[in-house]
């Protein structure tokens, strides 16, 4: 029984959480039964700079997370505008913490949105 559904300005939240990763169990999201979302994690140690890019490959979006390594964390608060789902909008955001860089340990925090219904 959904009692509460939440609401991003004109985005409805409709999955979110937050698990622990490492880099031999990669965070993979399965949104509605058919569309992946996975996050790989590339450190780069002659540009330390935290860079974000993704790419698609079939029905996988795939986030390219590189030197995020920051225990305070780094990544998209902003909705970022994905392609269509249901005739709506599909936004994501995240937010990753390092706790243990040299382990590959993380935190991630995920948001899934879609555009409100009119």
């Amino acid at each position: 029984m959904d009692l509460v559904t939440a609401f991003v300005g004109n985005l409805e939240v409709v999955g979110n959480g937050i698990v622990h990763v490492t880099e031999d169990q990669p965070l993979n999201l399965l949104i509605d039964k058919n569309l992946e979302m996975s996050f790989e994690f590339i450190v780069d140690s002659e540009n330390k700079d935290a860079r974000t890019s993704s790419r698609i490959e079939g029905k996988k979006w795939i986030w390219e997370l590189t030197n995020y390594t920051n225990s305070l964390g780094v990544g998209l608060i902003l909705p970022t505008e994905l392609g269509m789902l249901k005739e709506r909008k599909l936004y994501a955001s995240f937010f990753i913490w390092t706790p243990n860089e040299k382990d590959g340990r993380r935190i991630v925090n995920y948001v899934i949105y879609l555009e409100k219904e009119a």
